[in-house]
């Protein structure tokens, strides 16, 4: 009797051990089928991870050639400053130099002859600080000579 039960103990623990296989078999299989996935998405993630290297390097080669078109443009803009800044500057020297002109031409005027004509109303106060002899106006004997007072205030 005793053989038979640890016959029957053996029969019980071959079951356990054949299910036990079987259930193995079944999650390697899995492994298995996950494996072939696996390598799949790896592959995936390979050519991805290629595919953002290129990338990045034609948006590093874009940055490069976009920076050295600003700097360009930087440099020419700068330039283009500069020389306005001397053409403003010119132009300050020929303002002043026209006005002291146009002042010089009324005092030799009015002491050669006093004006025929009433002095046209003035446009500016004496007080108006572009243009600091605002009874310059009032001398002035031709329309151009006006005119040309009043684009210079305009510039300033």
């Amino acid at each position: 009797m005793l053989s038979a039960f640890l016959d029957l103990v053996v029969i019980a623990l071959l079951i356990a051990t054949v299910v036990y296989c079987f259930r193995l078999n079944k999650r390697l299989d899995g492994l298995r089928a996950s494996q072939g996935e696996m390598g799949r998405l790896m592959g995936d993630f390979s050519r991805s991870t290629e595919r953002a290297r290129s990338a990045i390097a034609e948006l590093k080669a874009a940055q490069g050639q976009a920076s050295e078109a600003l700097n360009t443009n930087v440099t020419r803009a700068l330039a283009l400053r500069d020389e306005l800044a001397i053409m403003t500057q010119s132009a300050d020297s020929l303002a002043a130099r026209l006005e002291r002109a146009v002042v010089e031409r009324r005092n030799a005027g009015q002491a050669a002859s006093p004006p025929a004509a009433p002095p046209p109303p003035a446009t500016a106060t004496s007080s108006d600080p572009a243009f600091p002899s605002a009874a310059i106006e009032e001398g002035l004997r031709s329309a151009a000579e006006r005119e040309l007072l009043q684009a210079l205030r305009k510039v300033k």
